[in-house]
């Protein structure tokens, strides 16, 4: 279901490719015992009726990883759905 919000242009950073991105997705995320996310500062900026990104502080914690960083995400519409088609993580 996770990788279902994202769009099949996504495009892994760093030149990872998608196999191996989800692969890596769906072992981190089958690791953790448990995880707790919460969001701040929230931005949504959208421009047009297809495309929107949003900006937000991020403090994830699961017992594998304690994170906090400004994640920047775009979105595309797909049919009636907002999917994932760029992630930024970091400044």
């Amino acid at each position: 279901a996770y990788l279902s919000f994202y769009a099949k242009s996504f495009r892994p950073p760093a030149g990872q490719s998608r196999v191996d991105w989800e692969k890596s997705r769906r072992e981190r995320l089958l690791a953790s015992r448990s995880i707790n996310v919460t969001v701040s500062n929230l931005q949504v900026h959208v421009s047009n009726d297809r495309e929107a990104t949003i900006t937000f502080r991020q403090s994830y914690r699961s017992n594998k990883l304690t994170a906090n960083t400004v994640k920047k995400i775009e979105f595309v519409k797909s049919g009636e759905r907002w999917l994932i088609q760029k992630e930024k993580v970091g400044n």
